[in-house]
């Protein structure tokens, strides 16, 4: 618990396919795009499974930063709500879905009933595995 109380504040990095968003607030996070990539979406839908936002990014092989500014595809503020997040990429041909890492900033920690597995909790990914974070920032 004393090791996880370091990283409360810290930014960190773990896969994840939906997130909280706040309005008015951002989405930032990664994608490692692989060698062959020829097109590289980014796809926002809410839960009624609508797309919000279209983002293209980069296909240069390697990590790819992105950030959602909040707004739909019409320009207006998406309201408050969990929504999906999905890479759509071609890959030396093949259209599929590329792993999403989503950053969050630590806000406490916590075990489970046992006491041996930690979680970071966060607002906007939920409590994350300490096992499953990729990155901290």
């Amino acid at each position: 618990t004393l090791n996880g109380s370091t990283m409360i504040g810290r930014d960190i990095l773990a896969s994840g396919d939906s997130f909280d968003h706040t309005q008015g607030g951002t989405v930032t996070g990664q994608i490692d795009v692989p060698p062959g990539t020829t097109s590289l979406q980014l796809r926002i839908t809410d839960s009624a499974g609508t797309v919000v936002r279209e983002i293209q990014l980069e296909t240069g092989e390697g990590t790819q930063n992105f950030t959602w500014d909040g707004l739909r595809d019409d320009g207006t503020q998406a309201e408050s709500d969990t929504y999906d997040i999905e890479a759509v990429a071609t890959v030396q041909g093949e259209t599929g879905s590329l792993e999403v890492l989503m950053s969050g900033r630590v806000s406490s920690v916590s075990l489970d009933a046992s006491g041996t597995n930690l979680s970071l909790n966060t607002a906007a990914l939920g409590s994350v595995s300490m096992a499953d974070v990729r990155r901290v920032q």
